[in-house]
């Protein structure tokens, strides 16, 4: 793609309070550019500004364990206390993954000899690129909608 602007025009919908608030703006400022030049130019801005965030955000194709209404991507850690010994887990792809095993946030928390502990009273979270452990039930009020993200 080359940086020419082409004469050739393509109608494109701009609601009429956007293109006359620019078109006020460029005969306040008395800018010398057509227009259509400047909304080209808003454009490929935004087109270039898009493709950054898009190369620097993760992937789309984002995997990850739902557990009930919060998101947990795929590398966040679990970490839970029984009788003072800390145990993990870790989500691999759309699984929560503990000693090689598949299980659910609720069977990590009670596998170690505690049965009915409410996983989000005794679980904390480490989410990739975070360094701080939070509360599970915690992580779930705070966000909107209960996801992550």
């Amino acid at each position: 793609m080359t940086n020419k602007i082409y004469t050739s025009p393509v109608a494109a919908y701009v609601e009429f309070d956007t293109y006359r608030a620019l078109e006020t703006y460029l005969l306040d400022v008395r800018h010398p550019s057509n227009i259509h030049v400047v909304i080209t130019l808003a454009v490929r801005e935004w087109l270039a500004n898009a493709r950054r965030r898009a190369a620097d955000a993760p992937s789309t194709n984002v995997r990850g364990y739902l557990w009930k209404n919060l998101f947990l991507p795929d590398g966040t850690r679990l970490r839970t206390e029984v009788a003072g010994t800390v145990w993990y887990a870790t989500v691999q792809g759309d699984r929560l993954i503990c000693d090689n095993e598949p299980t659910s946030p609720h069977r990590f928390a009670n596998r170690f000899g505690q049965a009915g502990r409410n996983a989000w009273k005794t679980i904390s979270l480490l989410f990739p690129y975070e360094t701080q452990w939070r509360p599970a039930a915690s992580c779930r009020a705070q966000q909107p909608n209960g996801l992550y993200g």
